[in-house]
């Protein structure tokens, strides 16, 4: 709250919304946290609003590690923002917060996760991908060959980046952008910290090369492959069945 509260933000409706807590038990309909008093003198109960996007790096912690009664709570709260969902009981935990955050998430909003890569090739992950593809548009799977994104970390990460839609039309027409990185992103980015707007400019400059990209590519910085995201789902249905 202290590091955002000192980036110069002078108007009061500024102020950051700041709460620490079980995100995974919390409710929409709960107040979410309370501002510092104001000129009334009385704190401000601040409730959320559904969002325009929502950006995580959930914790790393394996199924073993999560007791049976959390996973019941926590799959109880799902299953009420999203009747017929039912994640493997040997889903890591990182996948329980993709639903506990899109839940919170308007039509047409963003919804942007680092996790384990994991959920693209176990079996746990087929019902997180079920999940996915119907209700979110799957704009970009990316991964890194060339660094490891937490250093500490003994599990490979990647970023996943999507559109809640309910039209399923639009949904399964998406072509879904597959990114491997063969150089570090400081690299590719090629703009040093300090230069903060030119660093912007340079990220913008990637996300467009990838969002527009319409067919398979490399070089010497990166490797695209493209597929429609009713291909995806076609493979899905296949390999469940097998």
């Amino acid at each position: 709250t202290l590091n955002l509260a000192a980036r110069e933000i002078n108007e009061e409706a500024n102020y950051p919304r700041i709460a620490r807590r079980n995100f995974l038990h919390f409710r929409p309909e709960q107040e979410f946290c309370r501002l510092p008093a104001g000129e009334g003198g009385k704190e401000v109960s601040i409730k959320l609003p559904t969002l325009d996007a929502a950006v995580a790096n959930p914790p790393y912690v394996r199924q073993e590690k999560i007791q049976k009664k959390e996973k019941k709570v926590v799959q109880d709260l799902l299953e009420k923002a999203w009747p017929g969902i039912r994640l493997s009981g040997r889903s890591d935990l990182h996948c329980y917060f993709w639903p506990a955050a899109a839940r919170l998430l308007k039509e047409g909003a963003y919804f942007g996760f680092l996790t384990s890569s994991s959920w693209l090739d176990v079996e746990y992950g087929f019902r997180l991908q079920r999940w996915t593809l119907r209700n979110f548009q799957l704009l970009a799977v990316m991964e890194s060959n060339a660094e490891p994104w937490f250093p500490d970390a003994r599990v490979k990460t990647c970023v996943t980046v999507m559109r809640r839609c309910s039209d399923e039309r639009n949904r399964m027409a998406t072509l879904t952008k597959f990114v491997q990185f063969k150089k570090p992103l400081a690299e590719i980015i090629g703009v040093p910290v300090g230069a903060e707007s030119e660093r912007q400019a340079a990220a913008q400059r990637l996300r467009e090369e990838i969002e527009t990209a319409s067919s398979d590519a490399a070089d010497e910085r990166i490797r695209l492959i493209v597929k429609r995201q009713s291909d995806l789902w076609d493979a899905g249905v296949w390999a469940g069945r097998v």
